[in-house]
């Protein structure tokens, strides 16, 4: 038994380290250059939308984007996933469940690689990983998947688009009662005022259709990120009392485990922080040594993982069951020094405002390449930059409509993360995983790691079919109760 499964250990590593039997290529020396796989110096580019494959990344460039691609605002809202879950168990569901989505998108982007080399691709997004995936069993079903995945990655974008509208919203709100400045309407509430004042702004950057224009923007962003996290590190440990916290009574009352009824919640809370889900393959692709990919990986995600439960462990220990949708949201606005709280709330405001200009912008490079294709059948080319102007504006209309209609964090996050998140982090990479290799281990007798891969793999889609089933089913709970109550009860 001890010798089986010391077998099954080394076939999983071969497997993800690079196993040439399941590429499906011959070796360099038995084919010729025109049958090869094409040089990583190839690019591949069309108008609107098509990826670039240029291995030019060094590993540290690499652990920067993935860095980038995963530290942002989401983190802000894991210390109320642990209000929802309770202290203990709530920081080892995030580390657990951020393990989780991390072997998840490795293993993707490991199939990606396996399936460039099977057929000859230069790269490959989320979608079209999907199609390679699964078109030998089935060319329909195969452009169906790409198309349900597609459609997965639009709605995940768009939904954290309309979840940094809300947090710019009830930010600037808070920031103007800071400086003694209301927007209360006697048909409207204050969040729903300010949104509709944002309509006129994120029109019009959204109208960018090039991410050279916002690459210093990015920068600044970045910048102004990191000095905003350092803050919230300061505040939320300087007012640390183990003894008796000042915001939210002793360390003795919070609860280790929460009631159950919350763990849904903090499911699609947590889902929703991970925000390199779009990361994972564009930095696979461009990293100028592929072997090297696993440690950078494992580095920025140990990173990351670590950032997040620090983050969320010390806010709720700071803040208790003053808990809000975001920490920022706890900061004080009145008192001593608490002009410096409204200026870090105006640098998250900015830095949160590029990110949703960046990940509008990767949403429209989904959404308009095959509505392009089909206007072109009976429109010439020549209206292409209109029709992408009125999607633009449809689009971010429809984010507001949705904010308007659920105007909390408290409420939309969970919802974000529960549709879409948790398909994308977990469901879809345990599918292509399936897809990739279970036949190909199966035709190569390797039964007992088939077995236990396909398993493990099931085992993934489940945890996260059932976190999202449930995580949607209890938002849309709180969504009701929302409205029943007038829009006026305070979600917890």
């Amino acid at each position: 038994m001890k010798e089986a499964m010391s077998a099954v250990v080394n076939e999983t590593k071969s497997l993800l380290n690079g196993d040439n039997r399941l590429y499906g290529t011959r070796n360099s020396s038995e084919c010729s250059s025109e049958e090869c796989v094409p040089s990583e110096s190839v690019s591949v580019s069309e108008s609107f939308g098509q990826t670039t494959r240029n291995r030019s990344l060094s590993s540290l460039q690499a652990t920067m984007h993935l860095l980038k691609g995963s530290i942002g605002t989401g983190i802000l809202s894991t210390s109320r996933a642990i209000k929802l879950a309770g202290l203990l168990l709530g920081s080892i569901g995030i580390l657990l469940l951020g393990s989780l989505a991390a072997v998840a998108m490795y293993v993707l982007a490991r199939c990606s690689r396996v399936l460039c080399k099977r057929y000859q691709k230069t790269a490959l997004d989320y979608g079209d990983v999907a199609y390679e995936a699964s078109k030998r069993f089935s060319e329909k079903a195969a452009k169906v998947f790409r198309g349900v995945v597609n459609f997965f990655l639009i709605l995940t974008q768009l939904g954290f688009c309309s979840t940094y509208v809300l947090f710019i919203s009830e930010h600037l709100v808070k920031i103007l009662q800071a400086c003694n400045v209301s927007l209360n309407s006697l048909h409207m509430s204050s969040n729903n005022v300010m949104t509709l004042c944002l309509v006129l702004p994120l029109i019009l950057t959204s109208l960018v259709r090039s991410l050279d224009k916002l690459s210093f923007l990015s920068l600044a962003a970045n910048v102004v990120l990191l000095f905003g996290m350092c803050f919230i590190w300061y505040f939320t440990v300087s007012h640390l009392n183990l003894s008796e916290r000042r915001f939210g009574g002793p360390l003795k009352d919070l609860p280790l485990v929460a009631p159950a009824s919350g763990w849904p919640l903090f499911f699609g809370i947590v889902v929703s922080s991970f925000e390199s889900i779009g990361v994972v393959l564009p930095t696979e692709n461009k990293i100028k040594h592929p072997q090297a990919f696993r440690n950078v990986f494992l580095v920025s995600t140990a990173i990351t993982i670590g950032i997040n439960v620090a983050t969320a462990t010390l806010g709720y220990m700071c803040f208790g069951d003053k808990t809000k949708a975001m920490l920022t949201l706890n900061l004080p606005s009145s008192g001593s020094g608490s002009w410096i709280n409204t200026v870090v709330q105006v640098f998250f405001v900015f830095t949160t405002y590029v990110t949703f200009l960046i990940e509008f912008y990767v949403a429209m490079t989904i959404i308009e390449p095959p509505v392009f294709r089909w206007v072109k059948k009976w429109q010439p080319e020549s209206k292409l930059v209109m029709i992408s102007y009125t999607i633009r504006v449809g689009c971010v209309i429809l984010l507001v409509a949705a904010v308007l209609a659920i105007p909390r964090l408290t409420l939309f996050i969970p919802l974000a993360g529960s549709i879409g998140g948790a398909t994308l982090a977990f469901v879809f990479p345990a599918i292509i995983f399936l897809l990739t290799f279970t036949a190909d281990l199966i035709h190569e007798r390797r039964y007992v790691t088939a077995a236990v891969l396909s398993s493990c793999a099931i085992l993934t889609m489940v945890i996260g079919l059932v976190g999202s089933i449930f995580g949607l089913y209890f938002s849309i709970k709180d969504i009701v109760a929302f409205y029943d109550n007038g829009r006026k009860v305070e979600v917890l």
